[in-house]
C-alpha cells in the first residue's frame, strides 16, 4: 500500500495535509510516455520585495501565497506579523554544509520511494528528477496553485544500441556518417571489432560520458528503431529495453482563512507497473532555515484507500 506522509514545522499557522482520491494508477509504458504536462503561464497579482523571485497569486484575510514558477517553491506570508514561511530554505545554494545530493533534497518539495520487479527500493525527488529537467507545470486554482511534476525522463540507454552489428553496416551507416573525432573515438570504445565473424560487438561496460557520446553519434548518424530491429534480427538477438522510470505527482496549495492546505490528489498519481510507488513525502523542509523562530514538530500520516 502506498503511504503519503508529511513532516510539518508548525508555529503561528495551522497546516493540513489532505490525501484524497480513489487510488494511484499504474499504467503502461506507451501511455505514460504520451502524458503531457498541462500548465499555464500567469502574472503576479501582487509582489513583495522580500520575495523578488516569486509571484503573489492568492491571499486570504490573514495570508498571502507566493510561487516561483521556475523552481516550484512556494512561500506563505502571514499578514498579521510579517513572518514568511518557505517550502525550501532560502539560503541553501550558499550553505557550506549542504552540497550535491543534500542540496538537491533541500530544493525538493516531493520525495518518492518506489521499487522494481526485484523488490529493490529507490528514491526520487522533485528537484533532481523533475524541476532540473524543466518538467513542472503550474495551474491556478481557487485560492492557490496546483503544481504537477513529471519525474524522470525517457532518455535513451545502452539498450538503444545494438549488441552486435555487421562490419559493413557499422562502418557505412555509423562511422561513415560521423566526422567529429571525439564521437568517432567514442564509437571505437563502444564497439569492438570481431574480425573472425565480421561484426562489431557492443562494450556492455559502456556508461557515463562514453555512453552519452555513443548515443549522440548513433543519433547523428540517423540510426532508427527500425535499424535496431534489423540488426538484432540479422544476428538472431533479443534485446529488451527497460521501462523508463516515469512518475507524475501533483501538489495543490490553497489558502483557507488562516491555514495553508496542501493536497495530494492520489487519483492523479501515475507510475509504471514495473516501478510501483510505495511512499510519498512532501514539504520536508517547510519553514526550515530561520534559526530565530521557535518551532515544534507535528507528524501526520495519511493512507490512501
Amino acid at each position: 500500500m502506498m503511504r503519503i506522509s508529511k513532516r510539518l514545522l508548525l508555529c503561528m499557522l495551522c497546516f493540513l495535509i489532505i490525501v484524497t482520491g480513489c487510488s494511484a494508477a499504474a499504467t503502461e509504458t506507451e501511455i505514460i510516455q504520451d502524458i503531457q504536462l498541462d500548465g499555464e503561464t500567469f502574472t503576479a497579482v501582487f509582489t513583495n520585495p522580500l520575495l523578488q523571485d516569486m509571484k503573489g497569486i492568492a491571499e486570504s484575510d490573514y495570508l498571502q501565497l507566493y510561487v516561483n514558477d521556475q523552481t516550484a517553491e512556494v512561500a506563505v506570508l502571514d499578514k498579521r506579523n510579517g513572518y514568511i514561511w518557505r517550502s525550501n530554505p532560502a539560503g541553501r545554494d550558499t550553505d557550506p554544509v549542504a552540497g550535491g545530493e543534500k542540496r538537491d533534497l533541500l530544493s525538493a518539495q516531493v520525495n518518492l520511494e518506489f521499487s522494481n520487479e526485484f523488490g529493490q527500493f529507490s528514491y526520487a525527488n522533485s528537484y533532481t528528477d523533475s524541476v532540473a529537467y524543466g518538467q513542472s507545470a503550474y495551474t491556478l486554482i481557487p485560492g492557490g496553485v496546483k503544481v504537477t511534476y513529471k519525474f524522470g525522463t525517457a532518455e535513451k540507454t545502452i539498450e538503444d544500441l545494438p549488441k552486435m552489428i555487421s562490419k559493413a553496416r557499422f562502418e557505412e551507416k555509423i562511422l561513415g556518417k560521423i566526422d567529429d573525432n571525439t564521437l568517432r573515438r567514442a564509437l571505437r570504445v563502444a564497439y569492438i571489432e570481431d574480425r573472425e565473424n565480421g561484426v562489431y560487438v557492443r562494450n556492455d561496460g559502456l556508461a557515463g560520458l562514453q555512453l552519452k557520446r555513443t548515443l549522440e553519434a548513433f543519433e547523428k548518424a540517423g540510426y532508427t528503431e527500425e535499424d535496431l530491429a534489423y540488426d538484432l534480427a540479422e544476428h538472431d538477438l533479443a534485446q529488451a529495453k527497460p521501462a523508463p522510470r516515469l512518475f507524475y505527482v501533483s501538489l495543490e496549495y490553497r489558502l483557507e482563512e488562516d491555514s495553508l492546505v496542501v493536497r495530494v490528489p492520489v487519483d492523479e498519481i501515475r507510475y509504471l507497473r514495473e516501478y510501483p510507488v510505495h511512499e510519498i513525502s512532501v514539504l520536508n523542509f517547510f519553514g526550515a532555515g530561520d534559526r530565530m523562530r521557535k518551532v515544534r514538530f507535528l507528524c501526520r500520516t495519511a493512507q490512501g484507500p
